[in-house]
């Protein structure tokens, strides 16, 4: 997962929207979005290489999200990033708080990574193994997250947040338009690219919000909403990688109610 822009409490009717592109190789193998079979209470797509996930739901209303942290080299990791989020989604329940969940995780058992951990309820915690603090506590806004910090001022980190406000200042939510906001394949300009230790052009192929190259791309977007009756709406558009077509897709959609 590569971007990810998410509202709390900025709608009179959906107290938490949350939009993410997830950009990975063409060759990754990934099942997508669904209830799974060996974990039935977890709604999420899956990496069918490491076993983890990006982004997902449990039945309880406990919701999970995945950026990298992008540096140049990487270092390793003794697990999958992608099981933050599976880990979460199986274990946490009401008894447990998601603040102890956080500060149980080994920092260093993982490269770099962004993780949201939030539910129903409207708590919403954002955690980095690359931040020096513990976690945050987000209170009441739109958030943009890539592959660095929280809100990092990334070109396609500030579109993305401007966007959704935009979208989000009518009364109703148009589920077709708030997919659209993440197809946008705008580079960014020179001036504006971050350094992050891989090389200007990688910089400028990684800049839009919807990437695309030969190997490596936008391989699925997905909105999540929960109104104010708890009731959840998950989608995903999962795009073609071998026309490497964003206008060849395949929808998986889900709702039901905490």
């Amino acid at each position: 997962m590569c971007l990810i822009v998410l509202a709390l409490a900025q709608h009179p009717e959906y107290p938490l929207i949350l939009l993410a592109n997830r950009d990975e190789y063409y060759a990754r193998p990934t099942a997508p979005l669904a209830w799974w079979q060996d974990h039935a209470q977890i709604l999420a797509g899956r990496d069918l290489q490491a076993g983890g996930s990006w982004l997902g739901i449990n039945r309880n209303g406990y919701i999970a999200a995945l950026t990298n942290f992008r540096e140049a080299p990487p270092l390793p990791g003794i697990h999958s990033r992608g099981k933050i989020v599976s880990d979460y989604l199986r274990n946490i329940d009401d008894a447990n708080n998601i603040p102890d969940f956080i500060n149980a995780i080994k920092r260093s058992a993982y490269a770099g990574f962004n993780a949201l951990y939030g539910n129903t309820a409207g708590e919403m915690y954002y955690f980095s193994n690359r931040s020096k603090e513990a976690y945050q506590k987000l209170t009441p806004g739109v958030y943009g997250l890539s592959n660095h910090l929280l809100d990092t001022d990334w070109p396609k980190v500030r579109s993305i947040k401007q966007l959704l406000a935009q979208e989000l200042q009518g009364t109703t939510l148009d589920e077709s338009a708030l997919l659209n906001l993440m197809r946008d394949t705008t580079l960014a300009n020179a001036d504006e690219l971050p350094a992050t230790g891989v090389s200007w052009i990688q910089e400028k192929m990684l800049s839009p919000i919807f990437i695309k190259t030969a190997d490596y791309g936008t391989r699925s977007t997905s909105l999540l909403t929960i109104n104010k009756a708890g009731h959840i709406n998950f989608t995903e558009i999962e795009y073609s990688s071998l026309t490497l077509n964003s206008d060849v897709i395949t929808r998986h959609a889900f709702d039901f109610t905490v």
